[in-house]
């Protein structure tokens, strides 16, 4: 990681006075949600969502498309589509023939009037703590901070952060970013669970850890170039995806996308870290660890019936033994026959979505994943049908007049799914499924409900009902994402059900609520209840969190 800085910081500096407001926007940013919303209620047009991130000035289109339809939205939903506003003040500026904004040098000091800092102004736009623009450039510097506590029944920790954010851009072509984040925790010796942030990474400190996000691109009406290392999501759950997904570490990629008519292309070619089978990890020699290991990933996306059905393809391949393979960079290229070309030596896998808003209000979505697809083992129990299921719906609508989103999903993952014989071509970073994050040999239920009381209060509820295959002591069947599946019972071959093994069931509630009492200014209060079920042995836990975050 600390390679990484040193690489980017100099870039960063260097690409400032040479670059644009296309910066994407973070995966976890609550816009997704409004805008799922607002598709959903026919406000906005072509709207996806099923590859992210999206660049700011592709969501300043679709709320040109909002502006249109303001007479639509409730007196919540109008609230809060002007503060998203707000918080895109350059780009819409933009849009306005002769409003460029001025040039600006501003840094936030003790001279600075608190009322700019503190307030609840609806239309106030976006705060920098370091802030200098121009008509065609500019450069923002801001701080994310925030103090949590978390406890595990009467067990208690600690957590502060901070985050340190520099963007910068040239209008409409270059731009880059940088974030790091800092971290300081106070364990207690009984909950001493890793972070979110901190899973995939090599914690050396007990209790101080970093973590950084970067990238450098370049963007005009026909194309994006871009190196980037920041969270990338690829299918239509977002919360749950089989393509790629939001579990473990994020990892550096190049990418390429162009839009040609109803067809949306992109291209990525990333760097992963090496794992190892949990099973054999004394077996595995030094040089097989450090091996290098990439992945390349191209996906394929149609608009269909008027922007209401979107149809995606998407095919990649892990690879390792060699640095970098060219063949895998040419746009357009199909993987099958590149692959079988160099001896089929790597892993390639295929994945569909679909997405459809087939009545008002009213969306579904499917993925369907497939691990080196085998046409003849396709709906038999043969172990070489290794796939991923998943079916969802999302429905808006209002409680009263409070904007209420719905969404409930199945997923079902045959055993064996996202391994390789050779653990270097699993589909995996650094030991985390770059997919569906409970892994092969599963099945999940998934229900999301949120709702605004004000545009300030939102309220979220989550539910998993899981059901997970395990191994025996000396029985392997696909459990996770890191196996050989060498390792295989053999025995099982032609008789691979969808779960295999013990079976544990898992019952997991989540509920947050966020409060925005002055701009920028959160506090978060979350409870999260957990049962576990392993041969008659019942697990409890409860967790809670309070939290309190400023951006600035």
């Amino acid at each position: 990681m600390r390679n990484l800085v040193k690489i980017f910081l100099p870039l960063f500096f260097i690409v400032t006075v040479i670059t644009g407001a296309v910066l994407p926007v973070n995966t976890e940013n609550d816009i997704y949600n409004f805008l799922e919303r607002m598709d959903n209620r026919g406000l906005v047009e072509d709207y996806s969502g099923i590859y992210l991130p999206l660049t700011r000035n592709e969501i300043v289109k679709y709320f040109k498309h909002i502006n249109k339809s303001q007479d639509r939205l409730s007196s919540i939903e109008k609230k809060l589509f002007r503060r998203y506003k707000s918080q895109y003040y350059r780009e819409l500026l933009e849009e306005k023939a002769d409003s460029n904004p001025k040039t600006t040098i501003k840094f936030i000091n003790d001279t600075t009037p608190i009322s700019s800092i503190i307030t609840r102004e609806i239309d106030q736009r976006e705060q920098h703590l370091l802030e200098y623009s121009t008509p065609k450039e500019f450069i923002w510097g801001d701080i994310e901070a925030s103090l949590a506590n978390q406890t595990k029944h009467k067990y208690t920790r600690q957590i502060v952060s901070g985050d340190f954010i520099f963007r910068a851009g040239i209008k409409d072509n270059f731009h880059g970013f940088l974030r790091f984040e800092n971290y300081l925790k106070f364990d207690n010796k009984k909950f001493d669970a890793p972070l979110e942030q901190e899973e995939g990474q090599m914690i050396q400190e007990e209790l101080y850890f970093e973590n950084s996000q970067a990238g450098l691109g370049y963007s005009n009406n026909f194309m994006e170039l871009g190196l980037y290392h920041q969270p990338v999501l690829w299918g239509s759950s977002r919360e749950n995806n089989l393509t790629l997904s939001n579990n473990g570490p994020h990892f550096p990629y190049f990418k390429f996308s162009t839009s040609i008519g109803f067809l949306d292309y992109s291209l990525i070619h990333g760097s992963l870290l090496n794992d190892s089978t949990g099973y054999e990890l004394d077996k595995v020699t030094l040089q097989n660890r450090d091996m290098s290991k990439n992945i390349a990933a191209q996906r394929f996306e149609i608009t269909m019936f008027g922007g209401k059905t979107h149809l995606g393809f998407n095919e990649m391949v892990i690879y390792c033994n060699r640095t970098f393979e060219w063949k895998y960079v040419i746009p357009f290229s199909w993987y099958y026959p590149i692959e079988t070309y160099l001896e089929e030596k790597d892993n390639l896998l295929f994945s569909l979505d679909l997405k459809s808003q087939l009545i008002k209000n009213t969306e579904i979505y499917s993925s369907i994943f497939f691990d080196e697809l085998n046409f003849d083992k396709i709906g038999t129990e043969n172990w070489e049908n290794r796939y991923a299921f998943q079916f969802g719906l999302r429905y808006n609508s209002y409680i009263l007049q409070y904007p209420l989103n719905l969404q409930i999903e199945y997923t079902a993952v045959r055993p064996w799914t996202y391994t390789h014989q050779d653990f270097n071509n699993n589909y995996t970073h650094n030991r985390f499924g770059l997919g569906f994050s409970e892994g092969p040999n599963s099945q999940m239920i998934y229900f999301n409900a949120n709702t605004y009381f004000n545009h300030r209060i939102k309220l979220k509820l989550e539910y998993r009902n899981l059901y997970k295959g395990t191994n025996f002591a000396d029985k392997h069947f696909g459990v996770e994402p890191t196996s050989n599946y060498e390792n295989r019972e053999k025995q099982y071959d032609n008789s691979t059900q969808l779960l295999m093994g013990k079976v544990l069931s898992k019952h997991e509630v989540k509920l947050v609520l966020r409060y925005e009492f002055w701009n920028e200014f959160y506090m978060y209060s979350g409870l999260r209840y957990l049962q576990e079920k392993l041969k008659g042995n019942i697990n409890h836990n409860i967790y809670t969190e309070m939290k309190f975050q400023f951006n600035l």
